[in-house]
């Protein structure tokens, strides 16, 4: 049977803890430490724990991936009604609560975190990075954007440090980063966006080419990123497509078409000229093709078959960038017919 839950948080009394006779529950901490306790206080605020001790009847709860310390504090907070939180058992404190459904704990987490983005100034970086590890690890272990919106907020009006902890970000090697992390970044730079773009052209430059873009690198170069490279820096996104001609790879050229052909300033209604047309995309700028046969294309398939015929596409970008012309013009590039036609141009 189940046992009935009442109001919680409550203060059962800290002292019990120590009453040895009560502890009927082992919970086996990392490093096979043990912290005993009463099953009464903890199935009071776990329905979790409850089912476990009540309908199953257990006596010891594997938390292996938990510290000691996590695990006593978390015992602890069951037993008075209130959590003791530090910056260095937060993350394992929440991930307890998360885990055993302990809605009061994930809720008092929370406002810690909240807290602590409250006192951010310009020159908290060491306190941002802490901030933004943690909201990354949330988001990536339980897909939860609570801890990223709070933070977003609190540096909404911090400028500086935002743009400081997105170089940080860059210092601690985001090649070695998961896709969550970059995401996150992503996401705080806002604006300062170009930071990541400038640092991605420098690390492209220093290489030999052809180049393949690791993940993270190619996690940077989204239809919504690239545009707003694109608005904010236009000279650094001319330069951005340069470098990748001079230096790219034809397959991660191919991956990218789809992020590059999105990047439009207005939708183009497809009975006007092709030809005409293209003077209102931003691609333009960068790759100024006049190819007058274009202009009597009725469909992106006649458009591309158009330009893969055109003897001055010498290369793969100027390729890829045609494409992209046309791809804003005429929309659908899943045909398979344009796929095949795409790759037998890049093959060339």
């Amino acid at each position: 049977m189940v046992l009935q839950t009442c109001t919680v948080p409550m203060n059962f009394g800290r002292h019990y803890l120590k009453l040895r006779g009560l502890n009927d529950l082992q919970l086996i901490c990392s490093g096979g430490e043990v912290v005993r306790t009463s099953s009464f206080p903890l199935a009071m605020n776990s329905l979790v724990v409850s089912e476990l001790v009540g309908e199953l009847q257990m006596k010891e709860l594997d938390v292996e991936e938990f510290s000691h310390s996590s695990v006593q504090c978390f015992v602890e907070a069951c037993y008075t009604g209130s959590v003791i939180l530090t910056k260095e058992n937060f993350r394992e404190v929440n991930k307890l609560g998360a885990v055993f459904k302990v809605q009061w704990m994930i809720d008092e987490c929370l406002k810690f975190y909240t807290d602590l983005c409250s006192e951010l100034t310009t020159g908290s970086l060491e306190a941002a990075w802490f901030l933004f590890q943690e909201a990354g690890y949330i988001l990536k272990e339980r897909n939860n954007k609570d801890l990223q919106l709070v933070l977003s907020t609190s540096l909404g009006e911090l400028s500086d440090l935002r743009l400081a902890l997105v170089k940080d970000f860059i210092s601690h090697d985001p090649n070695k980063q998961e896709f969550v992390y970059t995401d996150l970044c992503i996401s705080l730079a806002g604006r300062s966006i170009t930071v990541l773009f400038e640092w991605l052209i420098t690390l492209v430059e220093s290489k030999t080419p052809p180049v393949n873009l690791s993940g993270v690198e190619k996690r940077l170069l989204t239809s919504e990123t690239l545009a707003l490279c694109f608005q904010e820096a236009p000279e650094l996104y001319q330069k951005l497509v340069k470098i990748f001609h001079l230096y790219l790879s034809k397959e991660d050229i191919f991956a990218l078409f789809s992020a590059f052909s999105l990047i439009c300033v207005q939708k183009i209604p497809t009975n006007r000229s092709l030809e005409r047309s293209l003077e209102q995309f931003p691609g333009k700028v960068v790759f100024p093709i006049e190819i007058p046969a274009l202009g009597e294309c009725t469909s992106l398939l006649e458009a591309v078959k158009v330009i893969d015929m055109e003897p001055r596409i010498n290369s793969c970008i100027q390729f890829v960038s045609s494409l992209i012309h046309c791809y804003q013009i005429y929309g659908d590039i899943n045909s398979p017919d344009i796929v095949e036609t795409i790759k037998t141009g890049l093959d060339k």
